[in-house]
């Protein structure tokens, strides 16, 4: 009752304030189409879907078998949200035998660089040529980069998360990141897009930080 109250008080006031300005001839901001703030992309944890098939590592790295037994490996959604226009430059090369933890990819966002690990133990059997030095732009889809061949992937993807488990640790990541863009970032306006969204965040906000943020984040957010 006592939001509701708030709100309906906040928008007389801002009423009040139109009806002042119009009689001026001039635009109150809430009420102009060309703002800034309304053409903003924001995302929240409520967009985020991942296929039932996939396990996503808390480093944001997904494993899915495919029908050959091969593993194919790739970097989830909120990655994407999280840092707009990222792409990835250089895979673990055909051939290398990757352990859990190891860096499996490098990716650019901007002139920044920051690295992914892979999500499971396995040889690097195939990678993908489209994936490279492109716009990633459906992670789950055609934007996946290895296949790998994994002897334990079974043991493995027990300490993945799979099905509702993803839902709630996406969930768990999206506050997270609010809080670390409150500490990183002089500007408030990439978090909190506007006063009754719950919060939204700005896409792409983790590439506005600067190298030793995005450093940080790789460090809080990407490592298994």
């Amino acid at each position: 009752m006592v939001a509701i109250f708030v709100l309906i008080t906040f928008l007389l006031f801002i009423a009040i304030d139109w009806l002042v300005l119009k009689s001026q001839k001039k635009k109150h901001p809430a009420f102009d189409g060309s703002s800034s703030i309304a053409d903003i992309a924001v995302f929240t944890k409520e967009i985020f879907r991942a296929p039932l098939e996939i396990f996503l590592s808390k480093g944001h790295t997904w494993a899915q078998k495919n029908d050959y037994g091969l593993i194919k490996i790739g970097i989830d959604e909120f990655i994407l949200k999280a840092l707009g226009k990222i792409a990835i430059v250089k895979t673990a090369e055909t051939g290398q035998i990757v352990k859990k933890g190891d860096v499996i990819f490098e990716a650019a966002v901007d002139d920044k660089v920051l690295n992914f690990y892979s999500p499971v133990q396995g040889t690097i059997k195939f990678i993908n040529p489209a994936i490279l030095n492109k716009k990633i732009t459906d992670p789950y889809g055609d934007d996946w980069g290895v296949l790998m061949a994994s002897e334990n992937f079974s043991e493995v993807k027990n300490s993945l998360f799979t099905g509702i488990e993803i839902k709630k640790f996406l969930g768990n990541e999206f506050s997270r990141l609010k809080d670390f863009l409150h500490q990183h970032t002089l500007r408030p306006e990439l978090v909190g897009a506007t006063m009754f969204d719950g919060g939204n965040v700005v896409e792409g906000a983790v590439s506005s930080l600067t190298k030793n943020g995005i450093e940080e984040f790789e460090k809080d957010f990407l490592t298994v």
